[in-house]
């Protein structure tokens, strides 16, 4: 249930910020795949960001679209 009230305050954001805060966590798991050494764990931090990055992208994407009408 506490996932529900998390994701109804992301997308009670601005898009704007959304689809910032999604594009430099996108930016910071590209950067850290070239500057961590290869490992397991770096594999895993890279991916979460990627992961969340991603999910915000289409968050700020859908918020974006759904505000007009058609």
């Amino acid at each position: 249930m506490g996932n529900k009230y998390i994701l109804n305050k992301i997308k009670s954001l601005p898009h704007k910020i959304i689809f910032a805060i999604g594009l430099t966590l996108n930016l910071a798991g590209v950067t850290l795949a070239n500057i961590l050494p290869f490992g397991i764990w770096s594999i895993l931090i890279e991916g979460i960001l990627l992961f969340i990055g991603t999910i915000l992208l289409v968050i700020a994407s859908d918020n974006k679209h759904s505000n007009k009408s058609l």
